[in-house]
């Protein structure tokens, strides 16, 4: 049977603890901003986040809301939402590393990944492949290529594939590599996927 919005508040809370939702939260609604910072999520962009209730998604949310950090659109229902992005004073939170983890830390068995860092070293390598004298093909390729390193990174804790991400990182070197831009971000990116690989080696 389907749940109501009003079930969602009136059920206990489950033994996942809030301060883990209110990171792994801030964390999507981070990398949607900057992928797109004009967009919003609705509640179905969560829901399809493993583990993740609709119960802790409404709470944590509104708490999210309520302490300035995520900008709230709220429908007919006042105790649902429409959609969610974060605030200017959310992303300052979030790429301040030592700040977020102190409020909201990685929960046990979370991989403790700077994604902060690796959000700024994506970008920086976004502007980099400006400058790189290549055709339009080879432009879209390599741009494509590191959106979906930006993916891999935002995946959820203990989900992130070294595999993938060093084939990434060595598709987008051997086109760098020709031009001499961007090779130093790439390698402070390689630096990061060092402890994923100590953690799942191939």
């Amino acid at each position: 049977m389907r749940r109501s919005w009003d079930d969602c508040y009136n059920a206990p809370m489950n033994t996942v603890h809030p301060k883990a939702v209110r990171r792994r939260l801030l964390t999507i609604l981070y990398q949607r901003y900057m992928n797109n910072p004009l967009d919003m999520l609705g509640p179905s962009d969560f829901l399809t986040e493993e583990g993740l209730s609709r119960q802790d998604l409404v709470v944590n949310i509104h708490y999210l809301h309520d302490a300035g950090l995520a900008e709230l659109m709220v429908g007919y229902n006042p105790q649902s939402f429409n959609a969610v992005r974060i605030t200017a004073k959310g992303v300052d939170l979030f790429e301040d590393s030592y700040r977020f983890n102190r409020r909201f830390p990685a929960g046990a068995g979370e991989e403790d990944f700077p994604l902060s860092e690796a959000a700024r070293l994506v970008e920086e390598l976004l502007a980099q492949v400006d400058l790189v004298p290549v055709d339009a093909e080879t432009r879209r390729g390599l741009l494509q290529d590191i959106e979906y390193l930006r993916s891999e990174l935002s995946r959820p804790a203990g989900s992130r594939r070294p595999e993938v991400l060093r084939a990434l990182s060595g598709w987008i070197a051997s086109v760098l590599g020709a031009h001499g831009e961007g090779l130093s971000t790439l390698a402070a990116l390689e630096a990061l996927f060092v402890p994923l690989e100590k953690k799942n080696p191939v």
